[in-house]
């Protein structure tokens, strides 16, 4: 879901190897580590409170919308609802195999061009 919604919404396609793990430790290819989701494209990585092996990772991706009460927006495949959905954060922290937020981690911004850079971040 993710690699899709990269290539659908903003043109990357990410490398087909790269999955949870590779997005957790990637410090200079593609991603950099960020403290707070601020616009689309933001990857939350989720576990389990003691999970350690990042292969085993959620990958959800912000919508880069929040909402009423600003809670940010995630889009990820769930095995909850057996599809692709749309959850709050907070919801994400209320599910055993989700309930802690690993990382957040954004795109480069050199890596969009000039028409697609004001668009993405504003």
């Amino acid at each position: 879901m993710l690699h899709q919604a990269y290539q659908s919404r903003l043109g990357i396609i990410l490398p087909k190897g790269m999955w949870s793990q590779e997005i957790f430790h990637d410090e200079s290819l593609i991603f950099a580590t960020v403290d707070r989701f601020a616009f689309e494209a933001d990857i939350g990585i989720f576990g389990p409170i003691h999970g350690r092996d990042p292969r085993y990772f959620h990958l959800a991706y912000f919508t880069g919308q929040h909402d009423e009460s600003g809670d940010p927006l995630l889009l990820h495949a769930t095995v909850y609802d057996r599809h692709v959905s749309i959850w709050k954060l907070s919801d994400f922290f209320k599910k055993p195999r989700y309930e802690e937020l690993k990382r957040i981690k954004r795109v480069k911004p050199e890596l969009f061009d000039s028409q697609v850079r004001p668009v993405i971040f504003q």
